[in-house]
């Protein structure tokens, strides 16, 4: 039976039930509408800046008219949004298989899995799971999709992160692309920067550009100073896990893992966000899974009952004179220390319970870290208009002075919220996301991080770009692969849940490393990054991380190292420039290089395969017309149509 209801002209809030096959006309104005239910139903909105949130339903048919729209459909599946020109932001949380289309303006569109999107121009920012299909005119866009997603931009200076056999077709612009394994990716003119995985296929027009992809992929570069790098990627092992079959171990007190802390000497300490405790899990030696072992968790975190609740941020303290454990405790100095969501600092010093020393109502600590010298705590509080609280080594609240650790101006102005908070070497950064549950659902360009010193002074900001309620943090090592030496920001969105590389100094999007959940789970929330430092807690050239897989219902505790070698080599082909071919790796596979010019051409090579242009000349032989640079049986470069005789020491460099 078809249900009809119509609303007039007149601006208004409208609480809508709708049943199965209805329609419904809202006329225009600037209204507020909120709609449960109905499968197959049709609902039409007209002009104005229209608030508009669905509960369920299936099916249904949302046509909306020009103005500045925000629309949230909650639960359902394959759904229909058009909306007209204008700024809109449409999120669809839903199952799968929804279908958005925009006309002209900066639009925000968020949907799941399976989903179609589909927007004119304007600057856009797109977030879609898996098997997405996206297309977008002209415009500066952003846009984060999982894998197996078809991805169309227009000209425009575009950012694009997309998982693993998916393909990327940009007109004109300078843009990056961070893709993973197996992706296409073909752009237009432009000074691009482009990464990928393994077996990856890259075409890139004009342009100064800089493409790094994994083994076995094909690179073709058109004309420009261009810099091609060869390199092997990361391995993910996953070491614990509540799921069984997950990971190598499975511990069931694994629940919504947030924290994750150490001594130089301890275990890792993980705080269980839904479990209410921490436990105790010992790396030892490589990140080889036969090595891990694992101690019993040491307690459940003392908490009130007041929600929300449970531990998130922790740090470890081995200042023998700060942080004494009072309110229960037995008066020694605090180990290790937590913060927890309903506002409260607990410490650790022996025995099976941490003590609450310090409660701050209304504050919601989502982040915690420790000064330097140990005598201060920095705790993250999302709730409110936010901040950066700050206890001395009495756990009592202190003041650093007007303005200290005050929201950059930038950052404030999209609404954002301290997160987590991390010291640095003396550098403190603090991660930005919305306050509440916003966090978990939150678009690429919905977060920042600031950097300040250790009295609260702003030194440096990275806002929006592909962050999204960025959580974890942490700088790589000298010897972590492609991104030595970055900075390193997990994603804790769960529509966007992967680590970015970053230029520590400038803040330059490097690449990203994405988080594999296993088959069967979905993403939740990626909490925090760490190396190890050697004995129980890991390798220091290893990197540890956290996630709340399946929307925080279960737990992943996991490694990523840089992958040690290149089977397969790649196929580069160089267009018109003085061009660099970045061989990174020890073991590089077999390798062709298409285009090669002597004249103002480079090759790169890790010194560890060869040390110096007389062994390159030693190991180089003409076969035909090609020459060959052959270190061994399973590594070697081939230049197409070039002659060893015209090579010398200004085509290669060794790092």
């Amino acid at each position: 039976m078809t249900h009809v209801s119509h609303f007039g002209n007149a601006s208004g809030t409208y609480d809508i039930t709708a049943g199965d096959d209805s329609f419904i006309t809202v006329g225009n104005g600037n209204d507020i509408i909120n709609l449960t239910g109905g499968n197959d139903a049709f609902i039409r909105i007209g002009n104005g800046n229209d608030t508009v949130t669905a509960t369920g339903g299936t099916d249904n048919d949302f046509r909306i008219g020009n103005g500045n729209d925000s629309v949230t459909l909650i639960g359902g599946s394959d759904n229909s949004i058009t909306i007209g020109n204008g700024d809109d932001m449409v999120i669809a949380t839903g199952e799968a298989d929804d279908e958005i289309r925009a006309g002209n303006g900066n639009d925000t569109l968020v949907a799941g899995d399976h989903s179609r999107i589909s927007a004119r121009n304007g600057n856009d920012s797109v977030t879609a799971g898996d098997h997405a299909k996206i297309s977008l005119g002209n415009g500066n866009d952003t846009v984060s999709a999982g894998a197996n997603s078809k991805i169309v931009l227009g000209n425009g200076n575009d950012m694009v992160i997309v998982g693993s056999n998916s393909s990327v077709h940009a007109k004109n612009g300078n843009d990056t692309v961070a893709g993973q394994d197996g992706d296409k990716i073909t752009l237009g003119n432009g000074n691009d920067t482009v990464s990928a995985g393994a077996h990856s296929k890259i075409v890139v027009g004009n342009g100064n550009d800089s493409v790094t992809a994994g083994a076995g992929s094909t690179v073709t570069v058109g004309n420009g100073n261009d810099t091609v790098t060869a390199t092997a990627g990361y391995l993910q092992t996953n070491l614990v896990s509540d799921i069984a079959n997950l990971a190598t171990v499975t511990d069931a007190q694994l629940k919504n893992p947030w924290g994750l802390s150490h001594s130089s000497t301890s275990p890792f300490w993980i705080s269980n966000n839904d479990s209410n405790n921490t436990t105790l899990y010992s790396v030892t030696g490589s990140t080889t899974v036969s090595k891990i072992n694992i101690n019993a968790p040491i307690g459940f975190v003392a908490l009130t009952t007041s929600a929300p609740q449970g531990p998130t941020g922790q740090v470890n303290n081995t200042n023998a004179s700060s942080f004494l454990v009072e309110n229960g405790g037995n008066g020694g100095s605090a180990h290790f220390i937590f913060a927890g969501m309903n506002g409260t600092i607990s410490a650790w010093d022996a025995g099976t319970t941490a003590f609450v020393q310090a409660t701050t109502p209304g504050a919601c600590y989502s982040g915690l870290a420790i000064n330097q010298a140990q005598t201060m705590l920095y705790a993250a509080n999302n709730a409110g208009s936010g901040s950066i609280d700050v206890f001395n080594s009495s756990f009592g609240p202190v003041s650093l002075g007007a303005g200290a650790f005050a929201t950059p101006t930038a950052i404030a102005a999209l609404g954002l919220n301290p997160f987590n908070v991390r010291d640095i070497g003396g550098s403190v950064y603090v991660t930005y996301a919305l306050p509440g549950n916003a966090q978990d659902t939150a678009a690429v360009g919905e977060g920042a991080v600031a950097v300040f010193n250790e009295s609260g002074t702003l030194m440096q900001t990275m806002v929006g770009g592909v962050l999204a309620s960025p959580w974890g943090i942490t700088l790589a090592p000298s010897n972590f692969g492609q991104f030595s030496g970055d900075l390193l920001v997990g994603n804790e969105s769960k529509i966007s849940s992967e680590i970015n590389a970053f230029n520590p100094k400038t803040g330059a999007f490097e690449g990203t490393i994405p988080i594999n959940v296993g088959t069967g789970n979905t993403a939740g929330a990626l909490w925090a990054l760490d190396f190890g430092t050697g004995g129980a807690n890991g390798s220091p050239d290893t990197l540890y991380f956290t996630d709340g897989i399946n929307s925080q219902a279960d737990g992943l505790f996991g490694a990523i190292s840089a992958a040690p070698a290149i089977t397969t080599g790649e196929n580069v082909t160089l267009g018109k420039g003085t061009d660099t071919v970045n061989f990174s790796p020890a073991s590089i596979g077999n390798n062709t290089i298409n285009n090669f010019n002597p004249s103002q051409d480079t090759i790169e090579f890790n010194h560890a395969l060869f040390a110096n242009f007389a062994a390159v000349f030693a190991a180089t032989t003409q076969a035909g017309p090609d020459t060959v640079i052959r270190a061994d049986a399973n590594d070697s470069v081939t230049l197409t149509h070039t002659l060893a005789s015209a090579l010398s020491p200004n085509n290669f460099h060794f790092s």
